[in-house]
């Protein structure tokens, strides 16, 4: 991997190519290069590549519905999380020691304590801002959750940076689906119950001056679907989100500002 310095330019030039990367204010430059597309679909020596691949595909999937169901939280992300949450989830398919290459079963439900504590932020991490005094707890039999935040003491308890106004705290709770490969669609996906309408659910806290701290916080969460079978995963998230006071006497969100965790999953 190379960095471009004093030429800007981003696409593709001859053999190279060159792009931005979340969470890098740099120009990455590779060379084009590798088998053609034609000779990994369907040569015999591609074939455990293949295999590989298919499995790849089945953990990118699962990760796709984590980060869908961390919600509003998921904004303010500083950096490529897809990366480092499809590194964690391949484990998951080592769960499945009876399953055949390339159709392994990626039960989340199986180890769930996968992604507890997983950050959200490189720089100014949610434990940095408020140093872990959060209390919480999931209930899987009634699919919900509990949330405790202490009184918080700026300075103590409590570090926003010195020019945040206003911050709120914002959970969220979502229902993450096994991932299983179809013989049918040849495919990896969820089960068939999980549709659009399983969506997370968030609550948040009223906004408070960030010289001042805030009392107590209590949040409490529940998830708005029923799923029919145990093939499933409860997420969640907890953000310190901040905001400012605009000529209409509204405090709006400032973008990317905040941190984010997964607290847990059950």
């Amino acid at each position: 991997m190379a960095f471009l310095k004093d030429i800007t330019f981003t696409g593709s030039l001859g053999d190279f190519s060159a792009y931005k990367m979340k969470g890098s204010d740099k120009i990455i430059l590779r060379r084009k290069g590798g088998p053609k597309k034609e000779t990994v679909n369907n040569a015999k020596s591609y074939a455990l590549n293949r295999l590989h691949r298919q499995e790849f595909g089945g953990s990118a999937t699962l990760g796709k519905y984590v980060r869908f169901m961390l919600g509003a939280n998921r904004t303010i992300s500083n950096y490529n999380i897809t990366a480092r949450l499809n590194s964690i989830l391949k484990h998951v398919k080592r769960q499945d020691t009876e399953g055949e290459l390339g159709k392994r079963a990626l039960r989340l439900s199986s180890v769930p304590t996968l992604l507890q504590g997983f950050p959200l932020n490189k720089q100014n991490t949610f434990d940095t801002i408020m140093p872990p005094t959060v209390r919480w707890s999931i209930a899987r039999e009634t699919r919900s959750a509990h949330i405790e935040l202490p009184e918080l003491i700026r300075g103590t308890n409590f570090n926003p940076s010195n020019q945040q106004p206003f911050f709120c705290v914002t959970a969220v709770l979502g229902i993450v689906p096994d991932i299983l490969y179809s013989e049918a669609r040849t495919a990896y996906g969820p089960p068939e119950w999980f549709d659009g309408m399983y969506t997370p659910v968030s609550v948040s806290s009223p906004w408070y001056p960030a010289k001042s701290g805030a009392p107590p916080i209590t949040l409490e969460l529940s998830a708005n679907m029923t799923p029919p079978d145990d093939a499933y995963t409860l997420v969640l998230s907890i953000a310190v989100r901040f905001g400012a006071l605009y000529a209409n006497d509204k405090i709006e969100l400032l973008d990317y500002m905040g941190a984010a965790k997964i607290l847990g999953a059950m």
